[in-house]
């Protein structure tokens, strides 16, 4: 089976913005997979405010979320930066919102079996672990919306990705969320679970932007995503490789309505250097371009209208959703920057 089964076009980028019609981009919508999360945002839920800055101890972040015994609501009394000595454990149905006031640094949280999660509005930055920004573990049914995750992974030793979505987790949406300055920015089945476990993954990644990055933008096995109405901007070695999206074991990706869009050190394109198209036993695609007038189709990746062809990859899995699709142009590529994370 191939394994990166669907590249769409991504919607060809027209930088002349004479004809342009401005669509307000309010970041107020939750689509895909993990739309129907509502977490502690329901009748009877109660209400757990934290009030200290500490890594633990009365008030804190850790020991709030720790005195969960049924749907919940977090907010925060505090402004300013929580440093964590290890993951917080996430229990289900509960919504933290960080009140776009709160950041989160050195680790982040771990969601372990747990079911009807939404963070929201919440940094992180300078993510040194062990874990990861946020690391989704047989659980589902998550929304991940309006947060920035900004500088993790820059050195070997640090952990891998900013989200990483694995052992079956599935029904996952990250929205309007900004992502710079690491090696990996998600890993969506890591190989360790059964292959059948993994292929229940589900993930929409809708109306983000990833700026700086090194590599997996996302990086699938086995699952499936769906990314569209995203900024993929930029990326370049921080380690061993660097590229945009890569699929393998099977996994299905959809792109769709994307600007992507690479750094000018790129290398040239016209040829097809094993930097930027390689199989390494599964077929994948870089998505590397120096102009904006590049598109990835259901065979290769085309810049300047001419054709690289990896293989066929056959047709997209279709969409279990409604989703909206912006019209991706020169206008909408600097708006969306200001848009996106804590507001």
């Amino acid at each position: 089976m191939v394994a990166l089964a669907a590249l769409l076009a991504c919607t060809r980028v027209d930088t002349d913005e004479t004809d342009t019609v401005e669509e307000p981009l309010l970041g107020d919508t939750i689509e895909g997979f993990g739309a129907g999360a509502v977490g502690g945002d329901v009748s009877g839920a109660v209400d757990l405010v934290v009030t200290s800055l500490a890594d633990d101890g009365e008030g804190s972040l850790r020991a709030v979320l720790a005195g969960v015994t049924g749907p919940s609501r977090v907010t925060f009394a505090v402004d300013g930066d929580i440093p964590l000595a290890s993951s917080v454990f996430v229990p289900s149905h509960v919504t933290i919102d960080g009140g776009g006031q709160v950041t989160l640094t050195t680790n982040g949280f771990h969601l372990l079996d747990a079911e009807d999660v939404v963070i929201h509005d919440l940094a992180f930055r300078d993510v040194a672990g062990p874990g990861d920004a946020i690391g989704i573990e047989r659980s589902h049914t998550v929304a991940i919306v309006h947060c920035s995750f900004d500088n993790a992974g820059l050195d070997p030793a640090l952990p891998d990705e900013f989200v990483s979505i694995v052992w079956g987790s599935t029904d996952v949406t990250i929205a309007w969320s900004s992502f710079r300055n690491t090696d990996k920015v998600f890993l969506f089945g890591n190989g360790d679970a059964p292959p059948e476990m993994d292929a229940t993954i589900r993930v929409t990644l809708h109306d983000n932007v990833l700026i700086g990055n090194g590599r997996r933008h996302p990086f699938v096995r086995y699952g499936r995503v769906d990314e569209y109405n995203s900024l993929i901007a930029d990326w370049s070695y921080k380690h061993e490789k660097t590229y945009g999206v890569r699929a393998a074991e099977g996994a299905l990706v959809r792109l769709e309505n994307d600007w992507i869009e690479q750094h000018s050190d790129a290398p040239d394109l016209t040829l097809p250097p094993e930097l930027a198209l390689a199989l390494e036993g599964s077929p994948w695609v870089g998505a590397v371009t120096e102009t904006d007038d590049a598109r990835i189709d259901a065979i290769g990746l085309v810049v300047n209208d001419e054709r690289i062809v990896i293989e066929d990859t056959g047709d997209a899995f279709e969409r279990p959703y409604e989703a909206t699709l912006r019209t991706i142009d020169a206008s909408w590529r600097s708006r969306i920057e200001a848009v996106v994370g804590p507001r």
